[in-house]
């Protein structure tokens, strides 16, 4: 375990974090002669410890570098991370991820709002589905790279569907850029939070309801804004013009800009202040 805290140190993503806390929790100390530190997206890490090779990373990581699994077992429910040292793998990290509380109840919403949702994982098959089953959700993806995310959320688009991406992680930093609207959970990593188009502060999932009833509501004030706009134009502009004169109806080209700045006032921006005051839910 030494050395996957010593390699994993160097890495800025999540599941080194936990790997490097884990050694925290257990006194197991890093080793600093750590060099040639190298990461494959999606895959793994490599580096050179102790002039020894070493390698960590998932199943398709050890394959692509010809190393075998024997007498290891790895089709499980949990995500598996393998230790290589010198070209032989010598050991196994069991990676579980915990479901957010309000996680079914967040998709359970969004199903109810008729959005089609689409699991994009790049986790193992049994670990994959068995999340897509607890979350109740029936289109999902495993071993998913993060081109591959990116090629998911461009088919979808072919297809005419306005795709809404959410991630929190550096593999969900292409896809995010590539959907119609990316939705990077705050707590998440930088570059994902750089290449979305809506952050949530805080780690929430019920925030990505309340965001698209606050997007829905403010397209709906925006359609009524024109509206009003149009029937307010539509009425004093011929008044303005003289048009009612012969009965006496005139104002003069001071008042006719006031009333034109008036419209402003009542039909944008009084109308648009009442977003503050949608409710969107607990």
């Amino acid at each position: 375990m030494k050395y996957a805290v010593s390699v994993e140190k160097y890495s800025n993503h999540p599941i080194a974090k936990s790997i490097i806390n884990y050694g925290i929790d257990n006194d197991i100390m890093s080793d600093k002669n750590v060099k040639d530190f190298k990461n494959e997206s999606g895959f793994g890490v490599s580096a050179v410890l102790n002039d020894k090779s070493v390698m960590i990373g998932n199943e398709g990581f050890m394959k692509n570098k010809g190393l075998t699994f024997s007498n290891i077992l790895f089709q499980t429910s949990k995500n598996n991370l393998f230790i290589s040292i010198d070209s032989r793998i010598e050991g196994v990290i069991e990676l579980e991820d915990n479901i957010k509380e309000n996680a079914e109840s967040v998709v359970s919403k969004l199903k109810s709002m008729d959005l089609q949702i689409f699991m994009i994982s790049g986790d193992n098959e049994n670990a994959a589905k068995k999340t897509a089953n607890e979350l109740k959700i029936k289109n999902y993806s495993f071993k998913t790279l993060p081109e591959e995310k990116e090629k998911i959320v461009s088919k979808l688009q072919s297809e005419n569907k306005i795709v809404a991406m959410v991630g929190d992680g550096i593999n969900d930093a292409p896809s995010l850029a590539k959907a119609n609207v990316g939705i990077a959970i705050g707590t998440g990593q930088d570059i994902a939070i750089d290449s979305a188009d809506v952050i949530l502060v805080k780690g929430d999932l019920n925030n990505i309801v309340k965001s698209i009833l606050i997007s829905k509501k403010t397209v709906s004030i925006i359609k009524q804004n024109f509206f009003w706009a149009f029937f307010y134009n539509a009425a004093a502009i011929p008044i303005a013009a003289g048009v009612f004169a012969s009965f006496g109806l005139i104002i003069s080209p001071v008042m006719a800009a006031m009333l034109m700045a008036f419209s402003d006032v009542v039909t944008v921006i009084g109308n648009s202040m009442r977003l503050k005051y949608v409710k969107i839910g607990s």
